[in-house]
């Protein structure tokens, strides 16, 4: 049961007026205080809300591994102002890097699912 703030208070108020009267020892007021707290915090506990899933962490590839190709894309960042998105396949992250480069006429960022493997900026031109 939820009160309200103002029946809070006057509950408090009235367990202080019953305390100094005489009626209840601190030590029970004391006892019944922590019990409160104690009820508050594992209703709060209850209530809280919880994350909906956890990211799994990535298990060890083992040996061997890498013999399959893997599905990675590439975002390029055209020098237009277009963006476009290039799935490559590759056995690891070093020959997803090395088709990237071939693909990137600007900027292009590699990614490998969820997890981003590297950014590759175009060559600067010099200019003689």
């Amino acid at each position: 049961m939820l009160l309200s703030v103002g029946e809070r208070w006057t509950g408090a108020f009235d367990r202080l007026r019953l305390a100094l009267e005489g009626e209840n020892t601190a030590a029970r007021i004391l006892a019944e205080s922590q019990a409160r707290i104690g009820r508050a915090r594992d209703a709060l506990e209850r209530t809280t809300p919880r994350p909906r899933c956890r990211p799994r962490p990535r298990p060890e590839e083992p040996a061997g591994a890498g013999l399959e190709p893997r599905s990675y894309f590439t975002l390029v960042f055209e020098p237009d102002g277009v963006v476009s998105l290039h799935r490559l396949w590759a056995g690891d992250d070093d020959e997803a890097a090395s088709l990237a480069r071939t693909l990137a006429r600007g900027p292009a960022d590699l990614w490998d699912g969820m997890r981003f493997i590297e950014r590759f900026e175009p060559p600067a031109v010099s200019s003689s």
